[in-house]
């Protein structure tokens, strides 16, 4: 009880709580100019080798909309670093079109200083969250945690182009066919009108069943 109240109220727990500065605090203003960004590990089979994937995702908080940035086998700064700029590419990059300016964190070093001086730079604020707190970057925690429930923890790939394959058909799942308890059961980019009451229910596969969407079809 005592640990969900302070968390309610964004205090760190009792070793950091005399560390952490105002600065360090995540307190998200607006949902719509505000994203999440973290990265899952996964174990594949390359050419027989055993390699740990890593996946950087990013999460929008008003909308739910998400977008696997890049997928890579040995994540370093230089990689998030191009990571930064392909976001904030003017006209094109995911925070560029969703007009973002506020960007959540971890304090994992890959997020390098770079990084985050370029995301500054492009008027992204970067907000990293207090240390041992992970619930202060709940919105990409729980994307994670479908992502493995969903995918990663049912599959074994057996090379990266089957590992982007089926990130990219839970990226359409996820944003075109899901519905979210967070926006009222919608979709995220799919359409909004409500399905017609007759014709036949066709299922439509995701990641070779592991996922499936049903509509009607007149």
């Amino acid at each position: 009880t005592v640990s969900a109240i302070l968390r309610r109220h964004g205090i760190p727990p009792a070793p950091e709580r005399g560390r952490v500065t105002d600065g360090d605090r995540v307190i998200v203003h607006d949902p719509a100019t505000t994203v999440a960004i973290d990265f899952a590990k996964v174990l594949i089979l390359d050419q027989g080798s055993i390699c740990l994937m890593s996946i950087l995702i990013d999460i929008h908080f008003g909308t739910r909309e998400m977008e696997i940035v890049n997928v890579v086998h040995d994540l370093d700064g230089g990689i998030t670093v191009q990571c930064a700029k392909n976001l904030t590419m003017e006209g094109v990059g995911f925070f560029k079109r969703l007009g973002i300016k506020t960007v959540i964190m971890d304090r994992d070093p890959i997020f390098t200083e770079e990084f985050r001086q370029l995301l500054a730079g492009a008027g992204c604020e970067p907000h990293r969250i207090a240390p041992r707190c992970p619930w202060e970057n709940g919105y990409a925690e729980r994307f994670i945690r479908s992502l493995k429930e969903s995918v990663l923890r049912k599959c074994l790939f057996t090379s990266e182009s089957a590992l982007r394959l089926a990130l990219a058909e839970f990226q359409t799942y996820f944003n075109r066919e899901r519905p979210h308890q967070g926006i009222d059961n919608r979709t995220v980019l799919g359409s909004s009108e409500v399905p017609t009451s007759t014709g036949n229910v066709v299922r439509v596969p995701r990641v070779g069943g592991l996922l499936n969407h049903y509509e009607r079809v007149a």
